[in-house]
């Protein structure tokens, strides 16, 4: 029987990922993404919020898939983001640790709004 997959020990995102990418609502690709952020509570003037908020959502249980990728091993992770304000919003973020054999470090690639989970 093979084992759970381990998920890697330290977690990193880079301050332009989240300022330039996922609370920029002209970027090509992250304008969706922002105006999502902030429609549940995050702010494009506080992107530490939503850094400590994503640092805190890769847990092994909500661990969803894991992928070999010319780049490095990914992993995806889905569940409930705390948001301000108390609320949640269901996401996949999407982690990788890069084709450094000795790495264990993985760093953010994307976020995704997942549907609402029904109860």
């Amino acid at each position: 029987m093979i084992g759970p997959t381990p998920i890697p020990t330290r977690f990193v995102i880079e301050d332009a990922k989240v300022r330039a990418y996922l609370l920029d609502p002209s970027h090509e690709e992250g304008g969706a993404k922002c105006a999502f952020l902030v429609s549940v509570g995050f702010s494009i003037d506080d992107p530490a919020t939503l850094k400590q908020a994503l640092l805190r959502h890769p847990t092994s249980d909500r661990l969803v898939r894991t992928v070999v990728t010319p780049f490095g091993r990914r992993f995806h992770f889905d569940g409930p983001l705390p948001c301000p304000g108390g609320a949640f919003a269901n996401v996949r973020t999407v982690w990788q640790v890069d084709r450094d054999p000795l790495a264990d470090v993985a760093r953010v690639i994307t976020l995704k709004p997942l549907p609402k989970p029904s109860r």
